[in-house]
């Protein structure tokens, strides 16, 4: 590792944990670390500049669960010698019974962006829980919302979004998505995804809208998964 940068330091944190008694679920998480080098970098990536401070930014991170439908988490990087913050993320979700969750995000780094996102997963019509074929004689079930918009606040645009309509009748699962990111401040990339998945069988379609929500909304639950009753209770 030293031919990629060298080393000479110690990093140390602290993190502590209030656990449920009964259930053993984690209630709060807090932790700090930083890391301290015993000489001044030499070997740089791209020929910049080497780091000399004694003492790195202090990392502050923690999370809690409120109840059992609200999480709260967050992540701060301090630079003492500047007195500032340097970077922060911040992010609060509200998750219910019946594939309901919402998400708000806000995300920093000083001299460069400033952005926040929202992200959901909601019933629109029908049932909001799953209903399995066989159990009333035949297919039917209800329609969904999903998706997550990225704004920048320095900019003043929408850089990301994604969007997705989703169909679950009991017997398959339907899926119609739109995505759009940015490759610049002026220009944008548009693709889009159509997938079917029949229950307790595979999936056929383009893009993997399923991966894609996964993968950018917090507590997105895929539609097949059986509703999480423990949510019911506050």
């Amino acid at each position: 590792m030293d031919r990629v940068s060298d080393a000479n330091q110690l990093t140390a944190g602290v993190t502590t944990r209030v656990l449920n008694p009964v259930t053993g679920a984690e209630s709060v998480r807090l932790g700090i670390a930083q890391r301290i080098l015993f000489g001044d970098q030499r070997v740089t990536p791209d020929d910049g500049p080497p780091v000399t401070q004694s003492f790195s930014d202090v990392l502050l991170f923690g999370s809690s669960n409120l109840s059992r439908r609200w999480y709260l988490d967050a992540a701060l990087q301090y630079d003492h010698d500047q007195q500032r913050m340097k970077r922060s993320v911040l992010s609060a979700r509200y998750t219910a019974p019946g594939y309901r969750t919402v998400a708000l995000g806000y995300r920093y780094k000083a001299g460069e962006s400033e952005q926040v996102d929202l992200s959901w997963q909601w019933p629109l019509y029908g049932p909001a829980r799953r209903s399995r074929a066989g159990e009333s004689g035949s297919c039917g079930g209800g329609w969904f919302a999903a998706g997550r918009l990225n704004y920048s606040l320095l900019e003043r645009r929408l850089t990301d979004s994604v969007a997705a309509v989703e169909y679950e009748s009991g017997c398959w699962i339907g899926r119609l998505l739109a995505r759009r990111q940015s490759t610049s401040t002026r220009d944008a990339n548009t693709s889009w995804g159509l997938e079917i998945e029949f229950v307790g069988l595979s999936r056929l379609g383009a893009n993997n809208p399923l991966r894609v929500l996964k993968d950018n909304i917090p507590g997105y639950r895929p539609l097949r998964d059986e509703p999480d009753d423990a949510l019911a209770a506050p």
